[in-house]
């Protein structure tokens, strides 16, 4: 019997010259086309015009995709997003079109690691259960670099990349290799695929790909089905009154219903939050319900405190002025159990308003974090928010939150030490909250200096049960090439103060962003200026903060205006039609003066 035609899509993530990769790549198209819906989007750069040509003349049902074609390519030219890469954006639109556009087997090139979110979808069990995925190998950035004996040009960024690149190889349904000598580096590098096969030995049969990417068994996917088990939702509160109402009813109202709530009043002072904290006790008076009270201790310590009254299997812990999304239990608990790991972060999307979030509420920026990448995670926080779940047995023995005062960052030092210590995490990629972004939270007045002393504390005291090849990796790949980085943004800085020396240079903005900025150029600042009109007439390291209009009453070619805000592109709007032109009178500071990639903006 004749089976139905599949759906099937390669993505062409870079397109190699070499004859031999071109003639098998096409090989690879015809057996597929002959009987089946094929699909081919171009996510890379490259010029692949000749390809798109030949192709086309091989057979006309084949459907060209350009990235850029993509409605959900182009739905993220317009939303912030995060901490992610050129690479990254492109594998999260991918991943987001996949998941509305259904195909049987989908064939990503392994560079640029645009398979990833997909993949990483399909391994935490939130989508294409009912897909096979498969990476085509060419060559990673990481063997191309050593091949080339190059370092990376742009140390974080790249070093994620080669992250993402390899977790595709250990993670995808099958890998098939178009060139033997990577097989051999894969194995130097003990990188282990689940089923990994040569091209050459899968065509040196008739037909034989197509049998390869559907009629071989695929890897089995247990879907765990159990009972609900009983999940502790810990909520830390001091001086949130406005708030704490918008998270509690957002935790009532949640799909998975066998939890327990402990909300701890870490010595709230205000009297109006003290009042709301009781008003609250009394609105949720129900046995699974527990408000406690106790001295001021700070996050870490309020945290633990919360989990020693609770009895929950699974822990969850929400911030007081956050709002979680419907199902944000349910599915925190599913993919647990689907893949029986100890500990799952997840996406978030920010927002600013004061109050709750309705349907008109606007995306500040989407925070991303990529996984348990240990060779970057001592300057990068890409295991994620507080906002997560971790089994409660692999809480206590990983120790609970460290509980110093005045510090930040205790649950980015947990999350690094739960993966140091081997226990498996990974990051469901997926908005399961909102993210309530205030300029005056307590992360965003503590020092850096010493935040970033309690990153490298699991480091340091934990250095023996680090990998050897993830010491290699900080040493290689990043701890050299960032001297190099240094040295090429100190010069991008020379050059930003050669346009903007002689003249009134005036910031816009008045938060975490401006305040870096002001310390970094070391040069003086006439006022700030910030849309916030309850900010105008007010005091910011001691200049007056402006009403935008005040910039009408000055010469465009005497300010330089440094815009410091997350909505730059708003503002570049604003400045636009005050006759102020970009690059010339104001500039992206953010972009120049980078800030420490740590930040997660709280």
């Amino acid at each position: 019997m004749e089976r139905e035609e599949s759906q099937v899509c390669i993505v062409i993530s870079y397109y190699f010259r070499n004859i031999k990769f071109e003639e098998n790549l096409l090989k690879i198209i015809n057996q597929i086309s002959i009987e089946n819906n094929l699909t081919i989007i171009f996510s890379c750069e490259d010029n692949v015009e000749k390809l798109k040509n030949i192709i086309e003349k091989q057979s006309s049902k084949i459907k060209l995709l350009n990235i850029k074609e993509i409605e959900e390519f182009k739905e993220l030219d317009g939303k912030r997003l995060n901490g992610i890469s050129k690479d990254g954006k492109r594998s999260y639109a991918l991943f987001n079109y996949f998941s509305r556009n259904l195909y049987d087997s989908i064939l990503f090139m392994d560079r640029g690691g645009h398979a990833f979110h997909s993949i990483q979808a399909k391994n935490v069990g939130i989508a294409f259960n009912n897909t096979k995925i498969i990476l085509l190998g060419c060559g990673t950035r990481r063997y191309e670099n050593e091949n080339n004996l190059e370092f990376n040009n742009d140390p974080l960024w790249d070093s994620l990349v080669e992250w993402c690149e390899e977790y595709c190889y250990k993670n995808s349904d099958k890998v098939i290799m178009f060139f033997e000598d990577i097989v051999n580096w894969l194995h130097k590098q003990k990188i282990k695929c689940n089923d990994i096969k040569l091209l050459d030995e899968i065509l040196e049969k008739e037909n034989k790909f197509s049998e390869v990417i559907f009629f071989d068994e695929r890897l089995e996917r247990k879907i765990v089905t159990k009972d609900e088990k009983l999940v502790s939702i810990c909520v830390p509160y001091y001086n949130h009154g406005k708030y704490l109402p918008y998270v509690l009813e957002s935790i009532n109202e949640n799909s998975y219903k066998n939890i327990e709530v402990i909300v701890v009043n870490d010595g709230s002072t205000d009297e109006y939050s003290i009042n709301v904290f009781e008003e609250m006790k009394k609105k949720y008076n129900m046995n699974n319900w527990k408000f406690l009270e106790k001295e001021n201790g700070y996050l870490g310590q309020t945290r633990n405190y919360a989990v020693k009254h609770s009895n929950g299997e699974y822990i969850i812990f929400v911030d007081s002025d956050n709002i979680c999304k419907k199902d944000m239990v349910k599915i925190f608990v599913k993919c647990l159990e689907f893949t029986n790991y100890d500990c799952l972060t997840c996406y978030f999307d920010a927002f600013t308003e004061l109050e709750g979030v309705t349907n008109t509420t606007k995306v500040a920026y989407k925070y991303m974090p990529v996984g348990p990448v240990l060779e970057v995670g001592y300057l990068l926080n890409v295991f994620g928010d507080a906002n997560f779940i971790v089994k409660r047995k692999v809480f206590d023995i990983v120790g609970g939150f460290t509980e110093e005062r005045n510090l930040g960052w205790e649950d980015w030092e947990f999350l690094i030490k739960l993966n140091i210590l081997g226990y498996k995490h990974n990051v469901i990629p997926k908005s399961l909250f909102w993210y309530r972004h205030l300029e005056d939270s307590m992360a965003r007045i503590i020092d850096d200096y010493k935040n970033f002393n309690r990153i490298l504390r699991p480091y340091v005291d934990l250095m023996g049960k680090i990998e050897s090849k993830t010491v290699e990796k900080i040493l290689k790949s990043m701890t050299i090439p960032l001297y190099y980085a240094g040295l090429e943004q100190q010069k991008k800085l020379n050059e930003f103060y050669d346009k903007i020396t002689g003249k009134k240079i005036i910031i816009f903005g008045t938060g975490d962003g401006a305040e870096r900025i002001t310390r970094c150029l070391n040069c003086e600042i006439i006022y700030f200026v910030d849309n916030n009109q309850m900010k105008w007439g007010a005091m910011f390291l001691n200049k007056e903060i402006k009403s935008p209009n005040e910039l009408k009453n000055e010469n465009a070619e005497e300010v330089s205006i440094i815009v410091a805000s997350i909505y730059y592109d708003d503002i570049s709007e604003q400045l636009n039609a005050m006759g102020f032109k970009e690059e010339e009178n104001y500039w992206n500071g953010l972009k120049i003066i980078k800030p420490p990639m740590s930040r997660k903006l709280k």
